[in-house]
């Protein structure tokens, strides 16, 4: 049977299955061998299997990459792709753990996983990002307020959009793993958070007084607690679900 060849082709999007888990996983060896000139690829609606495709860092010219299925993990070579612009993976176990080397990335500027993506850090935690990452767009990363996570999130200056979910923890010490501080990050137009915990003590955010459009699901209503909530005078759309306690909260 022979296999599509578009030597001179710049975009190739599949669209046509609904097929998530086929009996076996779909092979698409041959767009990298057939279709070198690619700069946009969405594979975002068939499922690849439990494997990184690292096929596709041969097209080198890719500047947009959708891919879909059972990966946990985006490996540290995707940083190959330095014209990458935008990045979507369809992670159908959940958890995808992001290479450190993505934040060196310096075209990438749409970054989005599903269901959430889980933020690895180096053996020293405390290494520095001395360079602004250029994101303007990310979802759906797991924050968690430690030295290495708000040391990428400081570096992420540009950033307008971003979806996040976030559970509050409690360490070894019994202490509770409070909402990182986001004031810093004064780009950001747009803030979606997801509450996936069960713990209940409040949580207090402080986040940029720039901030247009605040979206909070899940969330306890009495946990909820803002610091200088009077401030954020460019708020235009707050909306929020929250699990009533006893009667005694509501909207």
């Amino acid at each position: 049977m022979s296999r599509p060849y578009g030597p001179y082709v710049h975009s190739l999007l599949y669209s046509a299955t609904s097929d998530s888990y086929p009996r076996c996983p779909y092979d698409i060896s041959f767009i990298f061998d057939n279709f070198k000139l690619l700069g946009v690829l969405d594979l975002e609606c068939i499922n690849m299997g439990n494997s990184f495709p690292t096929g596709v860092l041969v097209l080198a010219g890719l500047r947009f990459l959708a891919l879909c299925g059972d990966v946990d993990s985006i490996p540290d070579s995707i940083s190959h792709l330095r014209d990458l612009e935008t990045l979507i993976v369809k992670g159908l176990k959940g958890k995808v753990l992001l290479p450190y080397t993505l934040w060196s990335m310096e075209n990438l500027r749409h970054l989005h996983v599903n269901n959430y993506a889980a933020i690895t850090l180096e053996d020293d935690e405390s290494i520095i990002i001395s360079q602004v990452i250029n994101l303007v767009s990310f979802s759906s990363p797991y924050l968690l307020c430690c030295e290495g996570t708000e040391n990428i999130m400081r570096r992420l200056l540009k950033l307008q959009k971003l979806r996040c979910l976030f559970s509050e923890l409690r360490d070894d010490t019994g202490k509770c793993n409070q909402f990182p501080i986001l004031n810093f990050l004064t780009e950001l137009d747009s803030l979606n958070i997801l509450y996936s915990g069960r713990i209940a003590p409040p949580c207090k955010f402080d986040l940029p007084l720039n901030l247009r459009k605040l979206t909070l699901s899940k969330f306890r209503c009495h946990g909820i607690v803002f610091q200088r909530l009077g401030d954020y005078l460019t708020l235009r759309f707050l909306n929020y679900s929250v699990k009533l306690l006893r009667g005694k909260c509501g909207k």
